[in-house]
């Protein structure tokens, strides 16, 4: 018995030094429910507050770099935003009533955007 549970112990291990390392990238990605796909510079003009008068500012040029997310488009509709530690959990149900949800890690210290792409060859295997 001591053999397969240093075996398990040892599978364990490994399995977080590839979720912690550079070679999990993927594979963290997969955990969280999103793909991070590119950066993308958004720039548009606002106009942010209002002068003495109480009047509107001239709009000003307001540049922002967000990372892009891919979301499976079969997760749905969204339903629910909560955090949690930092992250940001979206929270989403399907045409059939599932509910998942897919996590934006570093939401409080960065920028993001979320887009869906399209799922090709969804399999679903129940596992138990």
């Amino acid at each position: 018995m001591l053999g397969r549970t240093t075996l398990i112990f040892t599978l364990g291990v490994l399995g977080g030094w590839i979720l912690l390392g550079g070679a999990g990238k993927a594979i963290a990605q997969v955990i969280t429910g999103l793909w991070a796909s590119h950066q993308v510079e958004e720039s548009y003009r606002i106009s942010i507050g209002v002068d003495a008068n109480g009047k509107p500012r001239r709009d000003g040029k307001v540049d922002e770099l967000r990372t892009h997310y891919n979301l499976p488009i079969h997760y749905g509709n969204l339903i629910g935003i909560t955090g949690h530690d930092g992250a940001a959990v979206f929270w989403y149900q399907d045409n059939t009533g599932v509910v998942r949800n897919a996590i934006v890690p570093d939401a409080a210290t960065a920028l993001s955007r979320i887009g869906y792409t399209d799922t090709k060859e969804l399999e679903l295997d129940p596992i138990q």
